[in-house]
């Protein structure tokens, strides 16, 4: 079962079991200045855990959780406060801390591949610290990587799911530049402060890639080609 249907509820579609429940229907704006406790999702979590049954309640954490740069942030700790709840409330639960995904979803403009995509398309400028680094994940190779996990290892209990290989905006905008063939506007800056500070424990993601066969070599053109459209 798959509560919500944007990106990340529509690519579970192809491993959806009726023995789990897959929550991907949370807050997703990251740069909320306030997040109230009576907010929708955690309403809405409390609901399921009182009716939920033997189903495996899965829930899409961040991995922003772990840099302590991020604990004052709003979004953060609504995260914390949501994984705390979920293993208090269920007998059996998966929370998976991710980065950022990429995928088909070309109307939301505030992911970081659709805003530079858009910015580069219309000449829009872009302000960009170019040493910091970013995380992402294609989609469909997230939802493998979770099948994989799920075949063989045992839940109630917090994992992270992400890319072992992790960009500079730099390398990034690199990337679009050569692709495309064009050169975004850019006003640089060096504030060491990121509102997507990641501190990554990549062990698990390391196997998993390995299992599923997943090349980190040429990622970001890859990701490009596959949903921006060829050159």
């Amino acid at each position: 079962m798959i509560i919500g249907r944007g990106l990340l509820g529509n690519s579970l579609l192809e491993i959806d079991e009726d023995k789990y429940l897959f929550y991907a229907n949370g807050i997703s704006n990251s740069v909320l200045h306030q997040i109230p406790r009576n907010n929708f999702e955690i309403n809405e979590i409390k609901e399921i855990a009182d009716a939920n049954g033997e189903r495996t309640f899965i829930y899409f954490s961040t991995a922003q959780v772990n840099s302590k740069s991020n604990l004052d942030r709003p979004y953060v700790q609504h995260k914390l406060f949501i994984e705390d709840l979920i293993a208090k409330r269920f007998s059996k639960y998966l929370i998976i801390r991710t980065s950022n995904l990429v995928g088909n979803n070309l109307w939301n403009k505030h992911t970081l591949f659709n805003y530079l995509f858009n910015s580069l398309t219309v000449n829009e400028q872009i302000t960009v610290n170019p040493l910091v680094t970013r995380n992402f994940l294609d989609t469909e190779h997230f939802t493998s990587l979770l099948q994989t996990y799920l075949d063989t290892n045992s839940v109630n209990k917090i994992i992270e799911i992400v890319n072992p290989a992790s960009f500079t905006m730099n390398e990034i905008i690199n990337e679009f530049e050569k692709y495309f063939g064009k050169k975004f506007i850019i006003k640089k800056v060096s504030e060491i402060s990121d509102f997507a500070l990641f501190e990554l424990n990549i062990e698990l993601s390391l196997e998993l890639f390995a299992k599923c066969c997943i090349p980190t070599k040429d990622y970001i053109p890859n990701l490009l080609s596959k949903y921006y459209g060829q050159k």
